[in-house]
């Protein structure tokens, strides 16, 4: 992206949701604006991975606290493995006993986190998944099934499988206490933390150099990274 384009990325996506940053998010590295929505989660992620490290570099940095004794962990996160990793599948059904699934894009998780009490949203978003029954059924309808929680589980397992990058996941072992656990990366929030500050600073460059030669916004902007810092250097002495 441009400065331009980061300030318009910062604009647009400050009225979104995160999880249509996400989409848009995907429009910024290629994806077409009729498909960014419907791409299968993981997929969604490498195209956050990939703006991320285009804009501000390859690690992501961060910390966590122990969920045991609350001792801050600070982590690296090299977004290169999300990038290389193998393309999903995304045609092809996932199939769990007699039901087929497509893989969750934003799109479905939207409508199953927008339809009702946020308990739920686990089942409205396999809802949403459901593709077909895997073989004929004379009992199939457009009825949603009432899944056991056995049933759940498989199918939330086998989907997982299908899409490895649809959550990922940071191991961590506490040094104070030993506690092991997992989070899950949100790589939208890092993202956008980045935009926020880079629009930020671009405000900052934009109001000086304005004051200090009169220039436009369209100006400034035009100006490479380097020959605006060059210039921001010379205001502040």
């Amino acid at each position: 992206m441009t400065s331009a384009e980061m300030l318009s990325f910062w604009e647009t996506g400050s009225r979104l949701s995160p999880l249509d940053r996400g989409v848009l998010a995907a429009q910024m590295v290629g994806v077409p604006a009729s498909q960014a929505a419907d791409l299968p989660l993981g997929e969604r992620n490498r195209a956050l991975a990939r703006l991320y490290r285009e804009h501000f570099g390859g690690a992501l940095k961060g910390f966590t606290q122990c969920t045991e004794c609350g001792e801050k962990l600070e982590f690296d996160f090299d977004l290169q493995q999300v990038v290389d990793a193998p393309p999903l599948k995304a045609s092809e059904a996932v199939v769990v006993g007699r039901w087929k699934f497509r893989l969750p894009t934003s799109r479905a998780l939207a409508m199953a986190l927008n339809g009702g009490e946020e308990t739920a949203a686990g089942d409205r978003l396999l809802a949403q998944c459901l593709a077909e029954p895997a073989g004929t059924d004379p009992s199939w309808s457009e009825a949603v099934p009432g899944w056991s929680e056995e049933e759940m589980a498989a199918i939330e397992e086998k989907l997982a499988e299908a899409d490895a990058l649809a959550e990922i996941l940071i191991g961590f072992k506490c040094p104070e206490c030993g506690a092991a656990f997992e989070e899950v990366l949100d790589l939208g929030s890092f993202l956008w933390s980045e935009v926020e500050d880079a629009a930020r600073q671009l405000f900052d460059d934009i109001h000086l150099l304005a004051s200090a030669y009169g220039w436009t916004e369209d100006e400034v902007l035009q100006l490479s990274a380097m020959r605006r810092d060059a210039y921001v250097r010379r205001v502040l002495g």
